[in-house]
């Protein structure tokens, strides 16, 4: 069972807390109100991917954020990963190396 061990911040839909078990501590955030399809999710951080197909600039930007995150990420030995919930979408950092589940 996970435990929140400090304060979590709330920005217009977006929690960002720790939370610890037993076998690992790990950064969460959360947006809460969004959803990524699921056939997305597997492709988030691969370059220039955009979940929006029109590819107009007017709705997002060029693809590479979260790429650049995967990279910088990985170059640190970083394990992390992103999923759906049922109140949004939500963000793991694992903060002690060990794989997220």
């Amino acid at each position: 069972m996970r435990k929140k061990i400090t304060k979590q911040f709330k920005y217009q839909g977006i929690f960002i807390s720790l939370q610890k078990s037993e076998k690992e501590t790990a950064l969460v955030i959360e947006n809460t109100g969004a959803a990524i399809p699921e056939n997305d999710l597997p492709h988030l951080f691969t370059p220039f991917y955009r979940t929006d197909k029109s590819r107009s600039k007017a709705t997002g930007g060029s693809g590479l954020g979260l790429y650049l995150v995967k990279t910088i990420l990985d170059l640190h030995g970083m394990t992390y990963c992103i999923k759906n919930t049922e109140q949004g979408v939500v963000f793991f950092l694992s903060l002690n190396g060990q794989r997220l589940s």
